[in-house]
């Protein structure tokens, strides 16, 4: 799992690359988390997942505790560019309700 931050004027874009899955915990507690853990800092976490190429339950495991986190200390996070066979999987588990899902990251900060 690769991940490449952009800071913008209102968010940080996070693009991710590779396999989302039990390798990915690490990359990202060490460059995620961080950018979320102040409290009520009101930082805007974009994740553009474009470039996932695999999803596995430790992926979502992954993703479901940034979101928690993201939302316990006052942040958010939104998932963008999402790939549809990962929307998929997302619709299946109902995950589309508990995510912030938009398309496109200009379209989270209009």
């Amino acid at each position: 799992m690769n991940v490449t931050l952009t800071a913008r004027d209102r968010y940080v874009l996070a693009r991710l690359a590779g396999s989302l899955d039990d390798t990915a915990g690490d990359v990202l507690d060490q460059k995620l988390h961080p950018l979320i853990d102040r409290k009520g800092a009101r930082q805007l976490l974009v994740l553009d997942l474009s470039g996932c190429e695999r999803l596995n339950s430790e992926g979502i495991g992954h993703l479901v505790r940034l979101a928690m986190h993201a939302n316990t200390t006052g942040n958010r996070l939104v998932l963008v560019a999402v790939p549809p066979w990962m929307a998929e999987v997302f619709g299946v588990t109902r995950l589309d309700r508990f995510f912030e899902i938009a398309a496109t990251a200009d379209q989270v900060v209009s």
